[in-house]
């Protein structure tokens, strides 16, 4: 029985097996499709550039039809864009000059004062802060040095100045006069 049951499953399985002329059949059938698939794709492809091609066309007609107050208009707005470029620019240069004369004025030497003052108008960044910290090591140095260099000489058992003799006299001469001495 079980064999039976093998040769009927057998031969509905061949039933449904399509057939060698079936197949090629199946295959022409789908070339053919593709080939009209292809034609259609290459014709939509043309229709685009002509498409295309009519809508460069017509840009090119409405550029040409623009009439001269239009086109002044667009030179004009194109040429004050270029103005307030470069007066923006004039701006930053004016702005870092005058930071640059403001640094100076404060006691910045020149190299320091322009690398701040450049600095600046773009933001506070790490170079300001650097140009700054360089002349507050360079101002304490100075100062030191100054410092050291207006103490006066130290001499051996004399006072340095008799300024303080006369004005301890005037004090003695005071406190005699109230009683205190």
């Amino acid at each position: 029985m079980e064999t039976e049951k093998k040769d009927v499953a057998q031969t509905e399985e061949t039933a449904k097996t399509p057939s060698v002329e079936e197949l090629q059949a199946r295959i022409l059938a789908m070339e053919a499709e593709k080939d009209k698939l292809k034609k259609a794709m290459d014709a939509a492809c043309s229709d685009a550039a002509k498409q295309k091609k009519e809508a460069a066309k017509w840009q090119e007609q409405f550029k040409a039809t623009l009439d001269e107050q239009k086109r002044k208009e667009f030179d004009t707005e194109e040429a004050t864009k270029a103005l307030m470029a470069q007066l923006s620019e004039y701006k930053t240069k004016e702005r870092v000059a005058n930071y640059k004369a403001k640094l100076m004025s404060a006691g910045y030497d020149d190299s320091t004062a322009n690398t701040m003052a450049t600095a600046l108008p773009e933001g506070i960044d790490d170079t300001f802060f650097e140009a700054q910290k360089a002349f507050l090591e360079n101002t304490k140095q100075a100062i030191k040095t100054q410092t050291l260099n207006a103490q006066p000489s130290l001499s051996v058992g004399t006072p340095p100045s008799t300024q303080k003799d006369a004005t301890s006299t005037e004090d003695d001469n005071l406190r005699r006069w109230i009683g205190l001495k």
